[in-house]
């Protein structure tokens, strides 16, 4: 995947360009067989010729959106790649979890990468060349997360998931919730009422393929007793959602719950139907509900959501 130079070295302080940086990554993600049959129809990229040795390794990346050149239709391969480049394209390419939003395009980009555990170095700026070690670096940490998890939401920023309620009252129910990020914390908190629709949720909207390469979904949270479930729903606009128990074993105590996506049943308005398995290539929502069938008051926290791949 990775080679060096026809002396036998490597070379890890050179600055790469960013015909190599796309080719290794490329290579890394797809097979030849896929990389020798990419459709060169609707090629738009001026600089970049099908005789270049790097042309096909580029037209996988634009074709499947990882790159799409500079404003003035160039690829620029012999270029020096930066940090802001380079996260963009790892985190394209291996569908990383997107960081919160900022004002600079790159942000959410150089937030999946730390979030991965990936950044070459401290205090990195996103104008940074990468060399070919800091290269090697990110892949490994990229490619070697079988063991690890990464961050989607600890609630450093306030409502950067686009977190909303949705109670009973879209049914006619009587049901009251809420939400609150304080402290790192999500807290979710109401009243639910069984003459209605009996439930109260909060969801989030998901980027396109965040769950593509993770197996289960962690939570740190602390319950009150009652009954909770998580939630997904996929590209199935039937109504039907894919969703589990949160099994929490104490009361007011903070707890890690792992749910793997295999244990997600489909259900309609709560209850079990007959339906695909959860695609979570295709995931386009999270959320978290109460709906047991008990009036009161209820209080869940969490303070981390992480998205974790098995072995």
């Amino acid at each position: 995947m990775v080679k060096g130079y026809a002396d036998d070295t490597f070379k890890p302080e050179n600055e790469i360009n960013r015909a190599e940086f796309t080719k290794i990554i490329i290579e890394a993600a797809y097979s030849s067989q896929q990389i020798d049959a990419c459709d060169w129809q609707n090629w738009q990229i001026t600089d970049v010729k099908i005789s270049d040795w790097y042309a096909k390794y580029v037209c996988m990346a634009y074709v499947n959106d990882i790159v799409s050149g500079y404003p003035d239709g160039t690829f620029r391969g012999a270029q020096s790649i930066n940090y802001a480049e380079s996260a963009k394209i790892l985190t394209e390419t291996f569908n990383l979890p997107l960081g919160p939003q900022g004002e600079a395009w790159y942000t959410p980009y150089v937030g999946a990468i730390l979030q991965a555990g990936a950044t070459p170095r401290p205090y990195i700026t996103s104008d940074a060349k990468i060399t070919r070690g800091e290269m090697a670096q990110m892949m490994y940490q990229i490619l070697n997360t079988e063991n690890k998890c990464v961050t989607f939401d600890d609630f450093t920023t306030d409502n950067q998931r686009r977190w909303r309620m949705v109670n009973d009252n879209v049914m006619g129910g009587r049901s009251l919730g809420d939400f609150a990020i304080e402290n790192y914390t999500l807290l979710l908190f109401g009243s639910t009422n069984t003459n209605g629709g009996g439930f109260s949720s909060i969801r989030a909207p998901l980027s396109d393929g965040v769950l593509t390469a993770y197996d289960t979904i962690k939570l740190r949270a602390k319950s009150d007793g009652r009954g909770y479930q998580i939630t997904f729903r996929d590209n199935n606009w039937q109504g039907v959602s894919h969703r589990t128990s949160l099994d929490f074993t104490t009361t007011n105590q903070w707890e890690e719950l792992s749910i793997p996506f295999s244990t997600l049943t489909p259900a309609f308005f709560g209850r079990t139907v007959a339906a695909d398995p959860f695609r979570k290539q295709n995931a386009r929502e999270i959320g978290i509900i109460i709906n047991d069938g008990q009036d009161g008051a209820f209080d869940l926290q969490i303070d981390a959501i992480e998205l974790c791949k098995n072995m």
